[in-house]
């Protein structure tokens, strides 16, 4: 997973496949990317205003699901521009600058 955060504020991300614990973490400022792991369909990805649980003083943002991002072993990146406004797609983003991340096949 790929992140371009704009924004002077922290935001979080959540996933929770079905058949998975849930992994929850920050999106810091600036461009930065996590990890590797393949999720079991089906999946939901949340973004959310700061790090944490979502709820009712941590709205969802945007939202990702199996249907939007059915591949299994593709690379997903979320942008946040500097108002704010969330972006997402699949693949390596065109403002990731450094060396492409290489997860282990299987």
């Amino acid at each position: 997973m790929y992140f371009s955060n704009q924004t002077a504020d922290e935001f979080g991300y959540s996933i929770d496949p079905e058949t998975d614990p849930s992994i929850r973490r920050a999106i810091h400022q600036g461009v930065t990317s996590s990890g590797c792991g393949w999720l079991q369909n089906p999946w939901t990805l949340m973004v959310t205003e700061a790090p944490g649980k979502a709820g009712p003083d941590n709205p969802v943002r945007a939202l990702l699901t199996t249907p939007d991002r059915a591949a299994r072993e593709v690379a997903i990146w979320i942008s946040i521009a500097p108002d704010g406004r969330i972006k997402s797609g699949q693949g390596v983003p065109d403002w990731w600058e450094t060396d492409v991340q290489v997860c282990p096949s299987g």
